[in-house]
């Protein structure tokens, strides 16, 4: 029957009963004993929650996203129907309808996702993986969902009534369906060919653009057991959701979601990263981590977890592992097990040594014939998996195996707050090699008698949205009020100038100190902040030759101005190391600025009197200017007086007409009275020659006004 939980996250939640049946498994109930956050416990006091409410909330939401689509999905296909021009995409929408079959499939896959994890969380597929690979080279690396996939085989098949309920709800296929279910918890779509569905892949492990309801339910449960505030509405996002084919995959379905809803997924990935800054990468708590990890490290050789499996057929001693049955309540098993537990002090009954069997953290007969496996090879046998949870602290620090005397100091070093120190940390880089840790190791021990390399520990920290240096809200199918078509969303410039853009991905390196020793501590941390200092002198000469090739090479004004910004920057880094390592050169520097402007002022007073002498220049063409213009009224007044005499010639001749004219009015007056006619035509002739003469005068007047 179905089953109520009452979640401090989702309020109320209704499971069906075969995921009951799976919660009420010993490979389940062990989540329980998994801290959600690893050591932030440790630094975060409410931050208690486990894998085993997470695995139940991430069930619930992925039960309504998953009802959402189908919902939706059905009422496109009623709508699309009545269009006979959407018939062909109708038909591809009918390959994409969700089964309740396929719906139960994807809670269970909800459910189950976390089910491989190990102690602590992260902490046991990451930092101890990764320090047993150190330690070891042919240690294999593995992670949590690949466990998790072997430990859905092993429930099923160490609890029959399980299986049984596995058989009825899946008569037909119910081994394909559990396949089905570790794909989906993989994320892994590329197992079908079935395109039509590879959204249901993108529910529980979202790999095109990371945001699935896993991260939903961590983010919004981490915040409230941090005491933190998320922005994120994963509730509103659900309920935007729909199943498409996507833009450039036709034949491929996925999620979209609709267009306004991006800024709500920028508050998804600004409160990833906030969780990764305050709480996970939390200098305090990944020093704890660390000597959590050395710990179960230093523990590994000497703990054999027991498997279910045989080496003979001879019955199994009494001092086997305590196996405490389902089928009883707790009580009677404390009972049960009060005479066969013994629980060791600090103080000794006599000097004998201790017996063999009395030094196992989870105790096993040397001479039994149960296979026993190390912690490091457990991944590989489920029924030591399932044994291992954060209670192995417990048990390292219960046993009396002198050999885990180490193991138990790290323990009680972080009980007691004596932890590792930070000596430094780098500045954020985009990219930090694995070479570049190895140089930082080499360094710190470099002509170095008094620090070994267990005395510090470096450790690499990556912050992103979860797709590395690309930005997932590119990978993300948005649609339009109304429209059924998808595009994929656009660089974050494009939406807004104040949402991230560029580097969506940075790594910083910190470096920790191991030692209780102050004079160790001391001493990493000068040749720390020596090699700082060294680095960042080397960063400045490389920004400043960086700058140099720009000028010459990139005419982008933008860029050369940044280039040049951040090569004031590096100068000024340049100045602070040669302080640090007592380097003056300033005065010889500023003897040099002070010639340099002694030559500047000279320049300038150059310069004055050149624009003085230009002044001058300016003023001598106004005048030579002045007198061209004199010069030219001067001719024209020579030519003036000219025309006056001539014009006064004329009025002379004009005179002399006048005359002439009288002369011959008296000749009338003669050709009246005298007789004498040769008097007569002399005159007359006169007359005529005075005529011509004026007429030559006037003439000569015309011509000299032209």
């Amino acid at each position: 029957m179905s089953k109520i939980f009452n979640d401090p996250i989702h309020g109320t939640i209704m499971l069906d009963p075969l995921l009951v049946k799976i919660i009420d498994t010993p490979q389940f109930q062990r989540l329980r004993n998994i801290k959600q956050l690893g050591g932030c416990y440790f630094v975060y006091p409410a931050a208690s929650h486990n894998r085993f409410e997470h695995s139940i909330g991430t069930c619930f939401l992925a039960s309504k996203l998953a009802h959402n689509l189908k919902q939706r999905l059905d009422q496109d296909i009623e709508k699309l129907g009545k269009d006979d021009e959407k018939k062909m995409y109708v038909e591809k929408l009918e390959k994409a309808k969700m089964t309740p079959e396929d719906l139960l499939c994807i809670e269970i896959a909800g459910l189950c996702h976390d089910i491989g994890h190990g102690p602590y969380s992260h902490l046991f597929d990451r930092l101890f993986n990764k320090a047993m690979k150190k330690k070891d080279p042919s240690t294999v690396e593995w992670q949590h969902e690949d466990v998790s996939s072997r430990m859905i085989d092993h429930m099923i098949k160490t609890n029959k009534d399980l299986q049984e309920e596995f058989v009825n709800r899946f008569p037909s296929d119910w081994k394909d369906r559990v396949k089905f279910i570790k794909d989906l918890i993989e994320g892994n779509k590329e197992k079908t060919d079935k395109k039509a569905i590879y959204y249901m892949y993108e529910i529980v492990a979202n790999k095109r653009n990371e945001i699935d309801v896993d991260k939903m339910d961590y983010f919004a449960r981490d915040c409230h057991g941090l005491g933190m505030k998320s922005n994120f509405d994963h509730l509103r996002y659900i309920s935007q959701c729909r199943v498409v084919f996507s833009s450039d995959k036709p034949d491929e379905t996925t999620i979209a979601v609709r267009d306004k809803e991006e800024y709500n997924l920028y508050e998804l990935f600004h409160t990833r990263i906030g969780l990764f800054r305050r709480a996970y990468y939390h200098k305090v708590n990944k020093a704890i981590e660390l000597m959590l990890t050395d710990a179960l490290v230093a523990a590994n050789d000497h703990l054999d977890i027991p498997t279910d499996e045989r080496l003979t057929d001879a019955p199994v001693a009494a001092n086997d592992p305590l196996v405490i049955p389902t089928d009883e309540r707790l009580t009677d098993a404390l009972v049960a097990a009060n005479d066969h537990l013994a629980i060791p002090t600090d103080e000794r009954l006599t000097d004998a040594p201790v017996a063999a069997n009395d030094h196992l953290a989870i105790p096993t007969d040397k001479g039994s014939s149960v296979k026993t496996v190390k912690m490091s090879e457990a991944y590989q046998h489920m029924s030591a998996y399932e044994k291992l949870t954060d209670s192995i602290v417990d048990d390292i620090l219960k046993s009396t195996n002198k050999e885990l005397t180490e193991a138990k100091t790290l323990i009680n070093r972080i009980y007691k707050r004596k932890l590792y120190k930070l000596v430094g940390q780098t500045a954020p880089k985009q990219n930090v090699a694995e070479q570049k840790l190895i140089e930082i190791e080499e360094d710190l021990l470099q002509d170095e008698e008094l620090i070994t390399k267990d005395d510090f520990q470096v450790q690499k920290l990556t912050f992103s949205y979860g797709m590395k240096k690309k930005n997932p809200i590119t990978s993300v199918y948005f649609y339009k009020k109304g429209s059924f078509e998808c595009f994929k969303g656009e660089e974050p410039t494009k939406t807004s100038l104040f949402l991230p853009s560029g580097d969506f991905q940075e790594e910083i390196v910190f470096v920790y100190s191991t030692s209780l020793d102050d004079k160790k501590f001391n001493k990493l941390s000068w040749k720390w902040d020596v090699m700082k200092i060294m680095e960042d002198a080397k960063d400045a000469i490389k920004i400043m030759e960086d700058a140099k090739n720009a000028m010459k090479i990139n005419k982008d004004a933008k860029d050369a101005l940044k280039i040049i910004e951040n090569a004031e920057d590096a100068m000024k880094r340049i100045e602070d190391a040669k302080d640090a390592m007592k380097r003056i050169e300033d005065e010889k520097d500023a003897m040099k600025r002070i010639e340099d402007a002694k030559d500047a002022m000279k320049r300038i007073e150059d310069a004055k009197d050149a624009m003085t002498k230009i002044e001058d220049a300016k003023d001598a063409l106004k005048i030579i200017k002045d007198a061209k213009m004199a010069m030219n009224k001067t001719e024209d007044a020579k030519d003036a007086l000219k025309i006056i005499e001539d014009a006064k010639d004329a009025m002379k001749k004009i005179e002399d007409a006048k005359d002439a004219l009288k002369k011959i009015e008296n000749a009338k007056d003669a050709m009246n009275q005298n007789e004498d006619r040769k008097d007569v035509w002399k005159i007359i002739e006169d007359a005529k020659d005075a005529m011509k003469k004026m007429e030559d005068a006037q003439d000569a007047l015309k011509n000299k006004r032209r």
